[in-house]
């Protein structure tokens, strides 16, 4: 019996038969995981940030500094008004 996920190997096969179709899918493959380590790395050391903000700061220091950047993310949010969205959907349309 093998070990693993059951349908995996089908999975695989799957997405391998989809990228060797498509010549661009090896790019758009490492494109992908390029950006998630990225993003993963950002998580790492924001989240270390935070560690090293709260050591050196105080504990009535680091609420102030966790209220102001807790509203500053909130503003930011509804700054946006789902531009990011709209630009996924729109720049490919209007870009070709």
């Amino acid at each position: 019996m093998k070990s693993g996920i059951p349908g995996s190997q089908a999975l695989r096969s799957k997405l391998r038969e989809l990228l060797d179709r498509h010549r661009h899918g090896g790019a758009l493959l490492r494109g992908s995981a390029l950006v998630m380590m990225t993003q993963i790395a950002g998580i790492g050391l924001a989240y270390a940030m935070q560690v090293a903000v709260a050591r050196s700061a105080g504990v009535f220091e680091f609420g102030l500094f966790a209220y102001a950047w807790t509203w500053m993310n909130l503003i930011f949010l509804v700054a946006a008004f789902g531009l990011n969205e709209a630009a996924l959907r729109l720049i490919p349309t209007y870009a070709t």
